[in-house]
């Protein structure tokens, strides 16, 4: 009996301990998995600071961008890189917090960044011990495609023009090239061919023989077939600008509800861009097929950007050019007299200064109506916007003047601006640009001429600069369609317009996609956005700014 007393209290000493080493060990192990689980939201939450922060930097980078770099003549990576570390002080003395982690940023720029335009950016969130980084790549760049070319348009027509030096980036179009299918041909990336009235894209390059004749077997593999040509059908009819295949050409309507035969009618005209073989220039020397400018029916697109510039003059200051009021408290009525030179007068509602004298018993203005009959202009300055504009010798500090009309002088005119550091001057003329004599511009700064007319035409005048000039002229007409005969002075560093005739004109090319042009990209910001939407809300003509590459954590 005793025997098994002993027995039991052993056994039960035993279980105890069992119970206690099971207990012991769950809560050891209960204790883990609850520091685990700490540990791991921890992580957790550091995570989604981190995340949160990089987010926040998308976000304040873009926004930086578009305010200190789009739109201000910084165009290369070195004068972008001394602004990206601007930002980066300004980011961390925010001392910014999120679920109280403490967010810090850096960034490294790639060791080839002047080219490839790479910088690593880490953004590493940390509370107490706790830490989590995030590293991101963007490509930061500033190429805005409407200036990457001396001239650039929907179209471009040239003959009996003189070419010298001229480079890869002078000629940008937005006509498409095309060519009949031929087994013997070369053929490049994106190169249009014509087959069995068919359009087809080249999927990649091909020596002659490489590729297979479209339309045949697995031709898929070598072409994609662009079904946004379609074949002529004599039972349609066309819209005005509408492409059409017929003969295994491309024609482009002329007018609306057209039925007429392609090739048979003036209603029609080739739609093969001419460019190349009437200036004898290679394909090298012209890039096609790029995006078209807004058309001026879209969204009602020059009123915009006349809203638009009236804007920055509000915010940011400018200057405003218009016609001289009529005031017949200030000014006499025109009488058939002589009149002494600078003598104002109005005439049909409109203000004009005598300018040169001719003989009589006195020196004296001869009597020639002021805008009426064919030599009054040799008489008389009108005093419109244009005449204003020359005639004020304002310094300007603001960057934007407005001249609210046509800007068509008829008088030689010499223009000086002086602006700190080679600043970007934009000039909106609400208007067409027809001169009838020479306009000089000269000084300092970088000009870039903007119209919403139809017309910009040096046919009889001409807006120079001298040859040793430090400054750079661009025109931003994307409704107009430019003509100039025999123009020899001065250059411009950018043309951007729907159309562009170039008759008897010497050519030469001027660096524009490169450090040495500061034009780059330098198209006001606001303009630059509206251009963006048209035809479709999500394309980017400014292929420009933060683009999130690579994201580690």
């Amino acid at each position: 009996m005793l025997d098994n007393r002993g027995s039991a209290i052993i056994m039960s000493i035993f279980l105890l301990l069992i119970v206690g080493t099971l207990s012991t060990a769950f809560l050891i192990v209960n204790n883990s998995n609850l520091r685990l689980s700490s540990n791991s939201a921890a992580a957790t939450q550091a995570f989604y600071a981190a995340e949160g922060g990089s987010n926040f930097l998308d976000l304040y980078l873009n926004k930086f961008y578009h305010d200190k770099i789009a739109g201000k003549s910084i165009f290369s990576a070195d004068e972008i890189k001394p602004e990206l570390d601007l930002m980066l002080a300004e980011l961390n003395q925010k001392n910014l917090t999120l679920d109280n982690y403490n967010l810090s940023y850096s960034y490294q720029p790639d060791e080839n960044y002047q080219k490839n335009n790479l910088y690593l950016f880490k953004v590493n969130a940390k509370h107490g011990l706790r830490s989590k980084t995030i590293s991101i790549q963007y490509k930061i760049d500033h190429l805005i495609d409407y200036f990457r070319f001396s001239r650039f348009a929907n179209k471009i027509n040239i003959s009996n023009s003189y070419f010298q030096d001229v480079d890869r980036h002078s000629f940008g179009t937005a006509e498409k090239r095309y060519y009949n299918w031929s087994p013997y041909s070369n053929y490049s990336l994106g190169d249009l061919v014509v087959y069995n009235n068919q359009v087809y894209i080249s999927n990649s390059d091909y020596n002659p023989g490489e590729a297979v004749e479209p339309g045949q077997q697995d031709w898929q593999k070598n072409w994609t077939l662009d079904i946004s040509y379609q074949p002529w059908d004599r039972e349609q009819s066309y819209a005005k600008d509408q492409i059409v295949i017929r003969n295994n050409d491309l024609y482009l309507s002329l007018s609306n509800n057209n039925q007429s035969t392609p090739g048979r009618s003036s209603s029609w005209q080739l739609a093969q861009p001419d460019l190349v073989t009437e200036t004898n220039l290679s394909r090298d020397n012209v890039e096609y097929g790029l995006t078209s400018l807004p058309n001026k029916d879209d969204y009602d697109y020059q009123e915009k950007i006349v809203a638009e510039f009236k804007t920055r003059l509000a915010s940011e200051g400018g200057y405003t050019y218009q016609d001289t009021e009529p005031d017949t408290t200030k000014y006499n009525t025109w009488s058939n007299k002589v009149y002494r030179t600078g003598s104002e007068v109005i005439n049909n509602g409109k203000v004009y200064k005598a300018i040169r004298e001719k003989w009589s018993l006195f020196w004296r203005v001869a009597q020639p109506e002021p805008g009426v009959g064919s030599n009054w202009g040799y008489y008389w300055q009108l005093e419109d916007a244009v005449y204003n504009f020359f005639n004020d010798d304002t310094d300007y500090e603001a960057n934007y003047i407005l001249i609210d009309g046509d800007f068509n002088p008829t008088e030689s005119e010499i223009k000086y601006f002086d602006k700190p550091n080679d600043q970007v001057l934009h000039i909106l003329i609400d208007g067409e640009i027809k001169p009838a004599a020479e306009v000089s511009l000269r000084g300092r700064a970088n000009i870039i001429i903007y119209t919403t007319a139809d017309l910009v035409s040096f046919e009889a005048g001409h807006i120079t600069m001298p040859w040793e000039s430090e400054i750079n002229l661009a025109y931003f007409a994307p409704f107009a369609t430019y003509t100039s005969n025999n123009f020899r002075g001065g250059y411009a560093s950018s043309m951007v317009f729907n159309e562009i005739n170039l008759n008897n004109e010497r050519i030469s090319s001027v660096t524009t996609y490169s450090d040495d042009n500061p034009l780059r990209g330098s198209i006001d910001p606001g303009i630059a956005e509206l251009t963006r939407i048209h035809g479709n809300p999500n394309f980017e003509i400014d292929k420009t700014g933060p683009v999130r590459l690579i994201w580690n954590d």
